[in-house]
């Protein structure tokens, strides 16, 4: 199972795994302590190096993906924080702009109570 998890990327039954791997090594450390064995055959060393090698294959993928997942996190955090200050910058602009021109609405509106002073152009 560690090996297909690290093959396929699908980590639905990465705890299934670990517990299982968890479970034979307890087994097997009981069994070689109760009967007194303190050595292996070269069978079992096999077996132990194959599900060792299994789960550093799982948890280094596991580490692998967790560091990319944090990359991303902190990549749309950014380009968020951009966007943000885009809005905000837009929405600056366009109170401004319709600041002027409610002023420019308002200098047509108001009635001129001075007489013009400006010379006709000859």
């Amino acid at each position: 199972m560690c090996g297909q998890a690290y093959a396929d990327g699908n980590y639905n039954y990465v705890s299934v795994a670990l517990q299982a791997n968890h479970e034979a090594m307890k087994e097997f450390i009981e069994k070689t302590t109760t009967a007194g064995i303190r050595s292996v055959s070269g069978e079992e060393n096999y077996d132990l190096l194959l599900m060792t090698q299994n789960m550093n294959s799982l948890l280094l993928s596991m580490v692998n993906r967790n560091m990319h997942a944090e990359g991303e996190v902190k990549r749309a955090t950014e380009r968020l924080g951009r966007l943000e200050y885009n809005v905000d910058t837009a929405k600056a602009t366009f109170d401004s702009v319709s600041k002027i021109a409610e002023s420019i609405a308002e200098g047509r509106q108001k009635p001129s109570g001075f007489p013009s002073h400006s010379k006709p152009l000859q």
